[in-house]
């Protein structure tokens, strides 16, 4: 799944080589910046205990913002790969030591035990009217979300222009493919444990895990697996502000404020935003303890911008006549979606939705993924149609095309099928 919803835009993403790296050009992969992530790690393990979320979501955000700041992109990568292989590790140690405890040491037996008294928990495919993953929503919008993050996500393809050539690229999505399938056993499975365990005792669901490791986990990892924790935040968070104040400086400053700016201006107003992006988020961050969750939550709020952005980058790429004010025009995408998951509160009564006729409470109690492919079909049709009323004269030319070697090697279907293979053997697994 990952790696077809992966493969048009890795031919066409090496297409366009922009200046993403907001460190100075001539600063490559500096070990110096080793020790810093070391010490902002150590910060970030501390921020998890402060007892203010407010206190401690500003110290993490704080830390991230420094080293990104400092070294752009390049400090990005590299903490993300640190921070992901502790993630990791870190994540199996859980699920190994669970199993074993379950078993009394025996892992066979502690997996027998679990998915025993967990089997109506472990399945990839639930009822069609799921309220949060009907089977329906595989089709209808669970695609979209996958092709968007995957595909067309700025944090995700900065990585892959990143790369010195598209086979390096391809091989680097492959790793993340089969880190991807690790995610079911080295964080979905401890979830799940942790509700069976101690569901009485956890009233926030972002709070099972780290529960769960102060009540399983021996003292002397403890702080690792914490700092494993802080190192997910972290990584998101800085790939998420490096990615923000690239589109801000690219395609705002460089294309409508300032098109002479050299490179070294544009690295200044780049990490200047950062700054910016940091302190804005850590203002907003406790806000986010007012939803049910996390995870969520940044569904919810990817959806306003999830459908139009996908469907941006098929119609552009599939119809190269496609007018840019179709892709403006689809940004009516907003209102539609803000009307599929909140319509009802237009008929807002008080504090009461009482006055909203029932099909509208029923249509926004849909799975956000049924909304997600709502929005997506009606921008689709948008973008479709003014490509017959209103096509360009000329196609769109990919510039410099002919300067960049495209050739796919045998071996990348080969490992490609391979992924898709054994993704699909966890859907039989976990039917």
């Amino acid at each position: 799944m990952f790696a077809i919803a992966l493969q048009v835009p890795l031919r066409a993403v090496k297409i366009r080589q922009l200046p993403l790296m907001l460190a100075p050009p001539q600063r490559q992969v500096n070990i110096k910046l080793l020790p810093a992530w070391l010490a902002y790690e150590t910060l970030a393990v501390i921020a998890a205990i402060l007892p203010s979320n407010q206190n401690a979501s500003g110290a993490i955000g704080n830390c991230c913002g420094v080293y990104t700041v400092y070294g752009g992109l390049t400090a990005v990568v590299w903490s993300d790969l640190l921070q992901g292989a502790v993630l990791v590790l870190g994540g199996a140690l859980v699920t190994v030591m669970r199993l074993r405890l379950i078993g009394d040491g025996n892992m066979v037996e502690g997996w027998r035990i679990f998915s025993e008294k967990n089997a109506d928990r472990l399945h990839l495919v639930l009822p069609w009217n799921d309220p949060d993953l009907p089977w329906l929503g595989i089709f209808s919008g669970l695609w979209i979300g996958h092709c968007f993050y995957w595909g067309f996500n700025q944090f995700i393809t900065q990585r892959t222009l990143g790369a010195k050539s598209l086979e390096q690229g391809q091989n680097g999505i492959f790793l993340a493919c089969v880190l991807k399938l690790l995610i079911p056993f080295v964080i979905v499975l401890p979830g799940i444990m942790a509700a069976q365990l101690f569901g009485e005792k956890i009233s926030d669901p972002d709070k099972a895990y780290p529960y769960m490791i102060a009540q399983v986990l021996p003292p002397q990892f403890r702080g690792v697996m914490f700092s494993a924790l802080c190192s997910a935040v972290m990584s998101t968070y800085n790939s998420e502000i490096n990615s923000a104040s690239t589109i801000f400086t690219i395609d705002i400053y460089k294309r409508y404020l300032a098109p002479d700016a050299s490179q070294k201006k544009q690295v200044v107003v780049g990490r200047f935003a950062t700054a910016v992006f940091v302190v804005a988020s850590c203002l907003w961050s406790p806000k986010i303890s007012s939803f049910p969750g996390v995870f969520m939550y940044i569904q919810e709020v990817w959806g306003f911008i999830l459908p139009g952005i996908v469907a941006a980058f098929f119609i552009g790429l599939w119809f190269p006549k496609t007018p840019a004010i179709a892709a403006q025009g689809a940004m009516m995408g907003l209102p539609i979606y803000a009307f599929c998951r909140f319509g009802r509160f237009c008929w807002l009564a008080g504090e009461e939705t009482s006055a909203a006729p029932n099909w509208i409470v029923t249509f926004n109690e849909w799975s956000l993924l049924h909304h997600w492919g709502l929005v997506l079909f009606i921008q689709v049709a948008f973008m479709l149609l003014m490509t017959l009323w209103r096509p360009l004269r000329q196609a769109v030319v990919i510039p410099d095309k002919a300067t960049i070697d495209t050739t796919v090697r045998p071996r990348i279907y080969v490992t490609g099928s391979v992924i898709i293979a054994v993704t699909l053997g966890m859907y039989l697994l976990f039917w």
